[in-house]
């Protein structure tokens, strides 16, 4: 069964126009990766340096090779100095079919 993982991330806001692009940059590679299924980014409406990541995996296995690969590449590094907090990812398993 697929796994959600949403993910809140607070942006700098002196650079949050620069990490948005940046991070769309890399969504080419995310959707090559094994067991990727979808991507989703909003930005809040209130807060527009506050964006929220809804992606689905395989498995939470996949996900966390995915991460561990961003890693490797220095990509993770480059993101969190975007930020002004760490995130924190939140799996999340269907409990409820799709109507």
């Amino acid at each position: 069964m697929a796994v959600l993982i949403t993910i809140a991330l607070d942006l700098k806001p002196e650079g949050a126009e620069d990490f948005m692009k940046y991070f769309e940059g890399l969504l080419e590679d995310t959707s090559k990766r094994d067991g990727f299924i979808s991507i989703r980014i909003d930005r809040n409406m209130q807060d527009p340096n506050r964006i929220i990541l809804i992606e689905e995996w395989n498995e939470a296995a996949d996900y966390e090779a995915y991460v561990a690969w961003r890693t490797e590449r220095g990509d993770m590094e480059t993101i969190a100095a975007g930020l002004i907090a760490p995130p924190t990812p939140e799996f999340w398993n269907q409990t409820i079919a799709r109507c």
